[in-house]
């Protein structure tokens, strides 16, 4: 009978068990199905921004809330906002005409400083440089120390191709192997005589590269006169920091500048509006919310594509 009794205990016991199992099994599925659904339905656009005040200093430190996003004029919210701490791929294009003879010296001291205030252990750079037409000095490599010492002023050219080194640089993006991706420009190139210049915006936005720009000037320029340079169009439109200086004494502290603001970097996400599908490129805008929180510069990527949304 103790038997029978006890059989009928354990019998009950594991009918229970298994109705607990049974219903968190149940609930699990639900909950699954309900976290594909959000996945599913929810949709996400990251795009990189450089915040940094009127010396071009960049600012670390901020938070989101201090912040908010326009896509396409209407307000969206921000949803994420983080340091972009991620390995880098770095293309240096550098200007090796004739009249960059003299600023040489201080393009590899620039090229050091960059270098000590940006490398990672897992960053990785490439070396290109340019005159009549580009050249690859050195594919990517973890090893900076060499690629000082490949730097050398070439002849006088026809012209200077600024055109095909970016070309070049965004090809060479494909066989990089980070997340982040940067080219960085040293030129005395002033006017901007591309015909190409939509073309090398939309495929600097579609490859995720952010650009950043030196160009030096020797003599007093109106930005009336020349219009906006390439260099500095193609940073705004990627999220990345141009820099025009007088003099190549300039260059290392201004290099200072940019290893900074790779380091500075910031992904702001926001949920975008359900009629924004219509478009191939959908405006950015990243403004301040807080009206005390003082003056900055904030430059993000200025649109993004449909097939950008996570």
């Amino acid at each position: 009978m103790k038997k029978k009794l006890l059989s009928q205990s354990r019998t009950r016991n594991l009918a229970i068990l298994f109705l607990f199992a049974a219903s968190g099994w149940v609930a699990a599925v639900r909950m699954s199905a309900a976290d594909a659904g959000f996945r599913n339905n929810a949709s996400l656009v990251v795009v990189p921004v450089t915040i940094t005040n009127h010396e071009g200093e960049a600012i670390s430190g901020l938070k989101g809330s201090q912040f908010r996003v326009l896509a396409n004029g209407v307000s969206r919210p921000v949803v994420s906002f983080e340091p972009d701490q991620r390995p880098m791929s770095t293309v240096v294009v550098v200007d090796a005409s004739a009249s960059m003879g003299s600023s040489m010296e201080q393009t590899r001291l620039a090229l050091r400083n960059f270098f000590a205030a940006s490398a990672g252990p897992l960053d990785e750079t490439a070396l290109l440089t340019f005159s009549g037409h580009p050249q690859v000095v050195n594919d990517f490599t973890r090893d900076f120390t060499p690629l000082m010492s490949k730097l050398v002023a070439g002849r006088a050219a026809d012209y200077t191709a600024l055109d095909d080194a970016l070309w070049q640089a965004l090809q060479m993006m494909r066989g990089a192997h980070n997340p982040r991706k940067a080219v960085v420009v040293i030129t005395d190139f002033r006017e901007n005589h591309s015909r190409h210049a939509s073309e090398l915006m939309n495929a600097v936005r579609e490859r995720g590269v952010q650009l950043y720009g030196i160009s030096i000037h020797y003599r007093p320029f109106s930005m009336n006169r020349f219009g906006i340079g390439l260099l500095q169009s193609l940073a705004m439109a990627s999220g990345g920091l141009s820099f025009d200086i007088r003099s190549a004494k300039h260059l290392p502290e201004t290099a200072q500048k940019i290893a900074n603001a790779t380091r500075s970097l910031y992904r702001i996400g926001f949920s975008p509006s359900a009629a924004d599908d219509r478009r191939r490129w959908h405006k950015v805008q990243v403004r301040i919310a807080d009206p005390n929180f003082g003056s900055l510069r904030i430059n993000p990527k200025n649109a993004y594509e449909q097939s950008e949304l996570q």
